[in-house]
Parts: C-alpha cells; sequence; structure tokens
C-alpha cells in the first residue's frame, strides 16, 4: 500500500513540475541549417532565411514569431513626441490617428509570413526618402515588445524593440500591406504605387 501511494505522490509531482515547465514563458529553439547565402535558421518551426535574422537580429524575429497578439495603428508621421507623459496615445513618438482590434490568426500569419521572406525585402536598393510611418504594427510577447513601422511614401519598413531600431526597405511588388490596413480599418489606404 505504501508502495502505490508513493509511486501515485511521485507521479503527481512529476506532473506539477511539467505542467510549471510548460506554463513559463515561450522561448524560441533555433537550429542553423546550411552554410552558405541559402542559410536558414529554424525558429519554433519556421525557417528563417540568415539574410533575414542578420538584417534585424534573432531576438527580434523570435519575439515576432512567439507574440501573443498584433495591434495595429494608423499614425500621425508628422506629429511625434518625447514626452512620456502622453505616450498612450503615441507609438514609437508618432501620433495614433487611430487603433484596431487585434489580429485574426490569418493577419497575423499574413504579417509573420512576409517579415520571414527575403522576398518582402529589397536588399538591392535603399531608398534614401524620409521615413514617414502611417501603419505600425505591435507585436506583444510576455518578455518584449517589438514594433514594425511601415513607410507607405517610401517603402520602408523598421523593426524597433527595446534593444534594435532597424529601417529597411520593403518590396512593394511582393509586399501587399495596405489591403490589410484597409480591411483592418475600413478605410483606404495607399501605397505610393497605387496613387494616380
Amino acid at each position: 500500500m505504501n508502495q502505490k501511494l508513493t509511486l501515485i505522490l511521485l507521479l503527481c509531482a512529476f506532473l506539477i513540475i511539467e505542467s510549471c515547465k510548460t506554463n513559463k514563458t515561450q522561448t524560441a529553439s533555433v537550429t542553423m541549417i546550411g552554410k552558405n547565402d541559402s542559410t536558414v535558421i529554424l525558429i519554433d518551426s519556421i525557417f528563417v532565411p540568415l539574410q533575414i535574422v542578420h538584417l534585424i537580429g534573432k531576438q527580434t524575429i523570435s519575439d515576432i514569431l512567439l507574440c501573443d497578439s498584433i495591434k495595429s495603428y494608423l499614425i500621425n508621421p508628422f506629429e511625434i513626441t518625447n514626452n512620456s507623459d502622453s505616450m498612450n496615445s503615441y507609438i514609437v513618438g508618432h501620433k495614433v490617428k487611430k487603433e484596431s482590434k487585434k489580429l485574426s490568426i490569418g493577419q497575423i500569419e499574413k504579417l509573420k509570413t512576409w517579415i520571414t521572406d527575403t522576398n518582402s525585402y529589397s536588399f538591392d536598393k535603399s531608398n534614401t526618402c524620409l521615413f514617414k510611418p502611417k501603419i505600425g504594427f505591435w507585436f506583444f510577447h510576455p518578455k518584449a515588445k517589438t514594433i514594425v513601422l511601415f513607410s507607405l511614401d517610401c517603402d520602408k519598413w523598421a523593426f524597433i524593440n527595446d534593444s534594435t531600431k532597424v529601417y529597411t526597405d520593403f518590396n512593394p511588388d511582393k509586399l501587399k500591406i495596405t489591403p490589410l490596413v484597409n480591411e483592418l480599418f475600413d478605410t483606404i489606404v495607399q501605397s505610393k504605387n497605387n496613387k494616380k
């Protein structure tokens, strides 16, 4: 009888410990695959080209891929503040004009796919225009916040978190952000390529 009770107590203790382990904050499992420019990193079952990891950082990619939810914002690129008292209506210092509801699972997957696809980037060119973000996405992760801003007039996006601030060009022919934004905000937002 004592042996059965001991076994049951050990089993309960094991299950409690395992349960606590799974409730801890998610961290990315990272594996390198390949040895040249086509090298990819496997971050939590998602293949991310090394070129993108080098550009925006492994931690930023991990935070984006492991995010719990995403909110989107329409931004006034010309109204900027550094005043921390008013930061609840600002995103990275830019005035928020409108906040959407949280993104659906399909919309989140679309954003993650764009961010991890080399075709979404314009690695071979660099626009020298002024970065004026009109759209922002806030990726919520238990340990960090990562924000991605889009400047549609300039075809640039920025990846911003506590340790990184990277501005790079996106490929407007591959990354079709305006239909997603129009869907989120029930409004018409145009990129420079769509304007007449």
